[in-house]
């Protein structure tokens, strides 16, 4: 299944890529959510009892596409993290933790095209001692420890990655 799975994928890419290219057309909301999706499935990991998957999500978008993006992230990363809780909940997955998604500009991305990310972090890699239900029921969920490596320092008005400070 992996194969066809990864064949899968690759079209899909490429036509997405097709169209971004030729169009130069912006990142639509939809587009991020879909891939984040994917990412989902291919950072699943089978526990003894659940299908585990990850919780932190790194958009990299267009440095034209942030510009655009601009004030809506915040509420964008917010429905994306819904979509997520839903996503994982119809294909019976186990988030440990709410889903997490920030953005960074990547300078190297032209107009309509980004990259996405996941992976497993726990509640200590994402600095947070009790991650909250997105529901908003106040309740936390336990988090898996996983050695992902250190996170990019992130903004926590915008979510997104901080430069970091250079050595002099």
């Amino acid at each position: 299944m992996s194969i066809l799975s990864d064949f899968e994928d690759r079209i899909a890419s490429a036509v997405e890529g097709l169209f971004a290219g030729a169009f130069r057309s912006p990142v639509q909301p939809a587009e991020v959510a879909k891939s984040l999706g994917r990412q989902m499935d291919k950072g699943r990991a089978v526990g003894v009892e659940k299908v585990y998957v990850p919780n932190l999500f790194t958009v990299a978008l267009s440095p034209e596409d942030d510009e655009r993006f601009g004030g809506f992230l915040d509420t964008l990363a917010g429905e994306l993290s819904t979509y997520l809780v839903a996503y994982a909940r119809e294909h019976g997955y186990a988030i440990p933790g709410a889903p997490i998604v920030r953005f960074v500009v990547d300078p190297r991305l032209r107009l309509g095209r980004f990259d996405a990310f996941a992976e497993l972090a726990s509640a200590e890699e994402l600095h947070v001692s009790d991650v909250a239900d997105p529901r908003g029921s106040g309740t936390g969920a336990p988090t898996l420890l996983d050695n992902a490596g250190p996170l990019p320092r992130t903004d926590p008005q915008r979510g997104r990655a901080r430069p970091q400070p250079r050595g002099r």
